[in-house]
């Protein structure tokens, strides 16, 4: 397959907060390689590697990636600063949805696995690296996405992931 396509959204990827429909566009031609999220699609590599199209996976090469997740949280983090300091709790669903998407990439590519988001709970309390109640905490974001505090506790989130990320690093080093 090359170009776009529709595709169904794997059953491992089903989430009604990221998925209304059943298919979704797929940028198939983009997905061959790492790309930047400026366009972003939530999950596409995940929904590649699920559907059987051969595509890049970015969870095999993570390290090189998690520079540019976070940056791109950086951004969605601002954005929603933004929208909820003006009282636009509206406007901040779509790029709180971003954001959550990012940290499941994030929480399932650090660990080389794409993203399953079907019985999720379960795979995330599975995790070696992941923040402290990092089930309940993502149930309460997913819950109301677009509430302030929902923003505080993904934000959290980020901060604390990285830093397991980067405490998981330095002993990886150590032990080689």
């Amino acid at each position: 397959m090359s170009g776009t396509g529709w595709l169904r959204v794997p059953i491992e990827l089903q989430c009604s907060l990221f998925f209304s429909e059943p298919e979704i566009v797929v940028p198939v031609r983009d997905i061959q390689e790492w790309r930047e999220l400026d366009e972003y699609i939530l999950f596409p590599y995940d929904v590649a590697f699920f559907a059987g199209i051969e595509a890049y996976k970015p969870w095999e090469h993570v390290h090189k990636h998690i520079p540019d997740l976070l940056g791109k949280w950086k951004e969605i983090e601002e954005s929603c600063r933004t929208y909820f300091t003006e009282r636009q709790a509206k406007r901040a669903l779509e790029p709180m949805k971003e954001g959550i998407s990012l940290l499941f990439m994030m929480l399932f590519w650090v660990h080389g696995k794409p993203v399953y988001l079907q019985d999720w709970p379960l795979h995330v309390d599975a995790l070696d690296i992941k923040p402290v109640n990092a089930v309940e905490r993502l149930t309460f974001i997913m819950k109301g996405p677009a509430r302030y505090h929902a923003f505080v506790q993904l934000s959290e989130l980020f901060r604390e992931l990285e830093k397991h990320y980067v405490k998981h690093q330095i002993k990886n080093r150590l032990r080689q």
